[in-house]
């Protein structure tokens, strides 16, 4: 996968993670198109844990877009690095 589109892909998938993060705090509901949902007042963990890997998904992006402007380093190079054991190609 080139860098361009592979970069491209991580932005859009940032941009949908963050649009769901809003909506879910402002909502205070995580609902799934297979039907199940995660309210904040019953299940406050798995609403945060869920929140905490929709924003991991941001986090990356943002790593992915300050890269492409040159301000730090290739966030996928420290993937591979940390991640070695996974075989990365």
């Amino acid at each position: 996968m080139s860098p361009l589109l592979r970069a491209a892909f991580f932005e859009a998938l940032g941009l949908w993670s963050l649009f769901n993060v809003w909506k879910n705090l402002r909502t205070g509901i995580i609902d799934n198109k297979r039907g199940w949902t995660i309210d904040r007042r019953d299940n406050p963990g798995g609403f945060d844990l869920t929140t905490l890997a929709n924003m991991l998904f941001v986090i990356f992006a943002i790593a992915v877009l300050l890269n492409a402007l040159g301000l730090i380093g290739d966030p996928f190079v420290w993937i591979k690095q940390a991640f070695a054991f996974m075989k990365f190609k």
